[in-house]
């Protein structure tokens, strides 16, 4: 899944571990929240939910659409942007986690240049808020990072088993439920496969040495 908080961490990166075509003016030492720990030790003591946040972000930025939400950190303050696009400008309103209100709201100029394309599919399907609830009832969990893309859905939720990606259509059907892995357990097992390979080549050259006359 591709979204803002992948952003984050393609401008920031050093710093914690949500990259599109845009960007966006964020502060140093933004990263992302993506391990299932880490989401669900944002999402225990939050004052605020995502659709919640969504709301609050529309009343901020009033007659226009949301096109994109996701769950950051930003130096141990999480926090959701909800990227906004009214008046012929997409903006990112961040929401701390803690607070339950508005810290800021950013300029997105590249987000504005795809924005028109965007809304034009997007005014065809179910709304985000709909794409959401639909998410979190197929697995009994919370949202915390939503996208459109390719004409569907693409919705991050947090299950009491880990974090997955419900791929939603423009109609309300769930495509595909996709558990996400891990950044560290990628890395070991992309460790564990570089291993195995070079143990097999090294198998293999035994194999082919002819024996010594």
């Amino acid at each position: 899944m591709i979204t803002l908080s992948r952003i984050y961490r393609a401008l920031h990166t050093g710093i914690l571990a949500f990259t599109l075509p845009l960007a966006i003016t964020v502060t140093a030492g933004c990263d992302t929240t993506n391990s299932g720990d880490e989401v669900r030790a944002h999402l225990e003591g939050a004052k605020i939910s995502l659709r919640e946040a969504m709301q609050l972000a529309s009343s901020e930025i009033p007659d226009g659409m949301t096109l994109e939400a996701s769950l950051i950190d930003l130096g141990g303050d999480a926090r959701f942007a909800i990227e906004r696009h009214a008046s012929s400008a997409s903006q990112n309103v961040l929401i701390p986690l803690t607070t339950g209100a508005v810290a800021g709201v950013e300029a997105d100029a590249e987000g504005t240049a795809r924005a028109a394309e965007l809304m034009q599919a997007m005014a065809m399907a179910i709304t985000p808020e709909e794409a959401i609830a639909i998410a979190e009832a197929e697995l009994n969990g919370e949202a915390f990072e939503f996208e459109f893309e390719a004409g569907e859905f693409e919705v991050e939720v947090l299950a009491s088993d880990g974090v997955y990606e419900v791929t939603i259509s423009a109609e309300g059907e769930v495509l595909e439920v996709e558990a996400e892995e891990d950044e560290d357990d990628e890395d070991g097992e992309d460790g564990e496969d570089d291993e195995d390979d070079e143990d097999g080549e090294d198998a293999d050259a035994d194999a082919e040495e002819p024996d010594a006359p």
